[in-house]
């Protein structure tokens, strides 16, 4: 067994998980700890953001289940001290490698979603067909770390896992410092109200369009997005029949979201369920006062239960509306949410994975003596 730790993606995507784990690569590598990424394909939009000196070995197809016997491959030759997977595709791949292998090294599971709403908001066949993989999966993985307590006991809950194998380890968010507003930020004098992340329907842009649209009869104001998604031409129809059309500014996606969060009035996140909610943390790190759901994952565990942040229930336009009111006329305090994201530095939240990770080698290395 080699003493390198893999870790197994689908790609460089720009969502939380990869942002996370990029993260926490590059700062392992910093610290001359050998680590290695896997992944599918060698593509996306955060591939510039991982230390090019760390080694990234591409499997082939894009689909993480039909890399299975290739992944198995990549173990037997590497033999890796530890493959550590995420997201729900990669961990039921990883997890069947980590056997054809001949488990060559411990498999961990990192769950970065609400698992049963995540899967509650797929169709009836995609449900039968994922949960008894994920089933499978989560009871052979060697441990299982998760983003938020509330995300530990929903996996715990619905796949039957002991819980001695499973671990909270949230996510690690960068140090945010000064910038220049961006030049396509509104400069009217009037509040910008910011929300980033993909435009799908677990982020529930409806409810913030339409929570938005009920702001401007007491607020005048503009949203700023930032992401793209399936859900984009709806969102944009919606926005022309609420009127919304120079109030509310869909830009893409940005390799400098928290350029944005130090600029805006207000950071609002009003998804159906979530995970670690990163971008969360990163606003609490740029000072920004914010509007979240109450949704199940870890939203109220990085708000503190509503102290650093407005929490609502999920798809009350009127009570988002209400809280945006209320957040514009009394922001919060930037240093007291910049010192709350002190919580999620990345040294703090890299020793969380560091103990999961060693635990579930010595416990490995103890079973191997056993069997010899």
């Amino acid at each position: 067994m080699g003493s390198a730790i893999h870790f197994y993606l689908p790609a460089f995507n720009g969502g939380g998980a990869e942002n996370a784990i990029i993260r926490l690569l590059n700062y392992w590598h910093a610290l001359g700890r050998p680590v290695a990424l896997i992944v599918n394909q060698d593509t996306g939009p955060l591939r510039h953001k991982l230390d090019a000196a760390i080694p990234v070995h591409a499997l082939g197809s894009k689909h993480s289940l039909l890399n299975t016997g290739r992944l198995a491959r990549h173990l037997r030759r590497h033999r890796p001290r530890l493959l550590v997977t995420a997201l729900l595709s990669p961990n039921v791949a990883g997890v069947l490698a980590g056997g054809l292998s001949g488990r060559v090294c411990p498999v961990v599971c990192l769950v970065r979603n609400h698992t049963s709403t995540e899967l509650a908001a797929k169709s009836r066949m995609r449900r039968a067909l994922i949960k008894p993989l994920l089933t499978l999966a989560y009871r052979r993985a060697d441990a299982i770390g998760c983003v938020a307590q509330d995300v530990a006991d929903d996996l715990i809950d619905l796949f039957g896992v002991t819980p001695e194998k499973v671990g909270v380890t949230l996510n690690p968010v960068p140090v945010v410092r000064s910038t220049a507003r961006p030049d396509d930020m509104p400069n009217d004098g009037a509040p910008v109200l910011l929300a980033i992340g993909r435009l799908v329907s677990q982020k529930d842009y409806p409810t913030v369009l339409r929570a938005v649209g009920k702001l401007q009869n007491v607020r005048k104001s503009h949203l700023v997005v930032l992401g793209d998604g399936e859900d984009r031409p709806i969102l944009s129809r919606l926005v022309s029949d609420l009127g919304l059309q120079d109030r509310v500014h869909f830009l893409g996606y940005r390799n400098n979201p928290t350029d944005y969060m130090a600029h805006c009035d207000g950071f609002l996140l009003l998804s159906k369920f979530e995970g670690f909610p990163n971008v969360l943390a990163e606003a609490l790190a740029a000072g920004a006062s914010i509007v979240a759901t109450d949704a199940p994952g870890g939203a109220a565990d990085i708000l503190d239960d509503g102290k650093y942040g407005k929490l609502v229930p999920v798809g009350d336009v009127e009570a988002a509306a209400y809280a945006m009111q209320q957040m514009l006329a009394n922001p919060f305090d930037r240093d007291r949410q910049m010192a709350r994201a002190q919580a999620f530095q990345i040294d703090r939240i890299a020793a969380r994975y560091d103990r999961l990770f060693d635990q579930v080698c010595r416990l490995c290395d103890l079973d191997a003596e056993m069997a010899a």
